[in-house]
C-alpha cells in the first residue's frame, strides 16, 4: 500500500522525525517517551533500508517495539538527568536580588514588616549585623522566598 507513495523505511523514518521534532518543540523534552519511540521508528527505519528486517508492518511493528524498549532501557537514567533540575530550592535565581528601596516604617531582627512592590504585599525579613531599620533607611534585596523578602541597609 505504502509502496506507491513512499518506501516502508521512508515512512519509519519520516514517522520518527516527526516524533522527536514533537517532544522538543511542543513538550521540551517534558515527556521523554516520544523521544523512545522516535529512537525506535529510525533504528526500524535502518535495520530495514539495510535488508536486516523484511519491509511488512509486522516486522515494523515488532521492530519499533524492541528498539524503543531498549532505548528506554538504555537512555532512561540519562535522559532523567538531562529533565531535573539539580538547583537546590534555597538558591533560586532571582530577579529582585539587588533591588534597593526605602522601607516604610522601622524594622527589626525576629519581626517583619509589609512592604508592597510589583502588586505583592511581601514581608520584609531583616538580615545582616544591625538589629534595628528607621523608617526610610535604604535596603537591598538579598534573596527572595515565597512572599518574603530578606533585605540588608544599604
Amino acid at each position: 500500500m505504502f509502496e506507491s507513495v513512499m518506501s516502508m523505511p521512508t515512512l519509519l523514518a519520516v514517522t520518527g522525525l516527526a516524533l522527536a521534532a514533537i517532544e522538543i518543540a511542543v513538550f521540551g523534552f517534558g515527556t521523554i517517551f516520544l523521544i523512545f519511540l522516535s529512537i525506535g521508528f529510525l533504528v526500524s527505519s535502518l535495520l530495514m533500508f539495510f535488508g536486516v528486517i523484511p519491509e511488512s508492518i509486522f516486522a515494523a511493528a515488532g521492530s519499533v517495539g524492541i528498539s524503543s524498549l531498549i532505548a528506554a532501557v538504555v537512555l532512561w537514567k540519562p535522559m532523567r538527568d538531562l529533565q531535573a533540575n539539580h538547583q537546590s530550592p534555597q538558591d533560586q535565581p532571582n530577579v529582585f536580588k539587588g533591588l534597593t528601596f526605602h522601607i516604610g516604617e522601622e524594622l527589626a531582627k525576629g519581626n517583619t514588616i509589609s512592604h508592597k512592590y510589583s502588586g505583592i504585599e511581601w514581608k520584609l525579613i531583616l538580615e545582616g549585623e544591625q538589629e534595628v531599620l528607621a523608617a526610610g533607611t535604604e535596603v537591598e534585596v538579598v534573596k527572595t522566598a515565597v512572599g518574603k523578602m530578606h533585605v540588608k541597609p544599604v
